[in-house]
């Protein structure tokens, strides 16, 4: 197994990368989660400055491939914030086309489990600069109650995980999401070189 270590831009990120699913996700293609999994604290603690020390902890504890996931956000585009984050040649740079959040939207089989709506499709998930309000939008529609504005994101990411079986995997073929499909992709790429 190769051993795969984890920067994330913030909580919600190392939320679904620490969930016991995306463990079992990993172990089912050959590939090892170390621990920890890194929470940067914001896309201002993922400067190069700041990413060897997280990269120094992950490589102390057997780390053999690094990835580091973060948002594209306001920057024009997603090579500028791979230029901004400036990781080592070796890291896996990941960047959500707007926010990480639009991958909830893109599982499609979590989202009609969330609204309790067998019908819901999102066509674009990674449309939304804002994808959590978005996602109160459809509950707000559909009578139900969701996480707030901001503190949100983290109870929407546990609640995407502990009742609606949230999956990377399944966001990742959705014909509209491209960043977790890239995500899989680079994952399956490793697991392939060595198995």
């Amino acid at each position: 197994m190769v051993k795969v270590g984890f920067i994330c831009e913030g909580e919600t990120e190392r939320i679904i990368i620490s969930s016991p699913q995306f463990h079992d996700f990993l172990q089912s293609i050959r590939l090892e989660r170390i621990e920890p999994v890194i929470d940067a604290g914001g896309n201002g603690n993922l400067l190069p400055k700041f990413l060897s020390a997280h990269t120094n902890t992950l490589l102390a504890q057997g780390a053999e491939r690094i990835f580091i996931l973060t948002d594209r956000e306001n920057y024009p585009c997603i090579t500028s914030v791979k230029k901004r984050v400036d990781a080592p040649n070796d890291h896996i740079v990941i960047v959500a086309v707007q926010q990480f959040e639009s991958w909830f939207l893109a599982d499609s089989t979590a989202m009609k489990s969330l609204l309790k709506d067998g019908q819901f499709i999102c066509d674009a998930p990674e449309s939304f600069s804002v994808p959590i309000q978005e996602i109160g939008s459809q509950l707000k529609a559909r009578g139900l109650r969701g996480p707030g504005r901001v503190s949100g994101k983290l109870t929407l990411a546990k609640w995407m995980l502990n009742y609606h079986n949230f999956s990377i995997a399944r966001a990742a073929q959705h014909p509209n999401c491209p960043s977790a499909a890239y995500f899989m992709q680079k994952l399956n790429s490793i697991a392939k070189q060595v198995n």
